[in-house]
């Protein structure tokens, strides 16, 4: 009984694996940041409400109101985070900061690759 690698070099066969394996594990670890992003966010949500979701207390101080999609580039990618709304209006989080669309290396990498390319020079003027 032949294998369906049976055709293939071993080197070809390997290189297969390994890139079907890497695009898994970027999906997953995409996937991860994005559900600990928008926790993050439904947990500082949390505090600023004083209650939890779906909670009757007397110590609440707002309501929620549905989410919004904000995209966010990071290194593991684009990330498609769903951000909680509040009745009252305008949140300020401490874990996403306002139009900020993308996560520090990110904003290192843009900088280094300013400098590496001489489009930024000291004065503040491009090439």
């Amino acid at each position: 009984m032949q294998t369906r690698f049976a055709h293939r070099s071993l080197h070809e066969s390997t290189k297969e694996f390994y890139g079907f394996f890497s695009e898994n594990i970027e999906d997953m670890a995409r996937q991860k940041t994005e559900e600990l992003v928008e926790e993050a966010l439904r947990d500082e949500l949390d505090m600023l409400v004083a209650a939890e979701r779906y909670e009757r207390t007397e110590k609440r101080r707002n309501w929620r109101n549905g989410h919004y999609l904000r995209q966010l580039i990071s290194h593991h990618g684009l990330l498609k985070v769903r951000v909680p709304r509040l009745r009252s209006g305008k949140v300020t989080f401490q874990t996403l900061t306002r139009y900020r669309r993308y996560s520090g290396e990110v904003a290192e990498l843009i900088r280094g690759l300013f400098f590496c390319r001489g489009l930024y020079q000291e004065d503040g003027s491009g090439p």
